[in-house]
């Protein structure tokens, strides 16, 4: 009977966690779109120049969410930070992979690259968070 109430637990623990960077995530997304649509859509910012800026603001927002909300994160200092960048350099780098390819190859607008490269880096960006960058 214990031993399943711990692995509920655990289980529980897991789901919350999971929900709780879904949650950031959604804001976050909510943020990054917004700022790319502002910036290409109306204010007609070269669209790698556009996607950099809400990359850069929405991540911030991204950083500080998780640390504080989703994964409690009260250590790491320094070096956090560093695990983070690593892991937001990689996501960058995909990201512009398959928005430029998605814009240069196949002729579509920047916003829906944008979602696609988004569909690809959740996961990435879930797995170093909870395993490397906020553990």
């Amino acid at each position: 009977m214990l031993l399943s109430h711990k692995l509920y637990f655990k289980t529980s623990k897991k789901l919350i966690t999971f929900f709780k960077f879904g949650l950031v995530g959604a804001l976050t997304a909510i943020i990054y779109f917004l700022i790319m649509l502002l910036l290409n859509n109306i204010f007609r910012v070269y669209y790698i120049i556009a996607l950099s800026i809400a990359y850069l603001i929405s991540t911030t927002f991204h950083y500080y969410a998780n640390k504080n909300f989703t994964f409690k994160s009260i250590n790491g200092g320094y070096f956090q930070v560093i695990k983070y960048l690593v892991m937001w350099i990689i996501n960058y780098l995909i990201t512009l992979l398959i928005v430029s390819y998605c814009v240069e190859k196949l002729n579509l607008m920047p916003f829906l690259g944008v979602c696609f490269s988004v569909l690809v880096t959740v996961g990435i960006g879930f797995t170093l968070s909870k395993l490397w960058v906020f553990k």
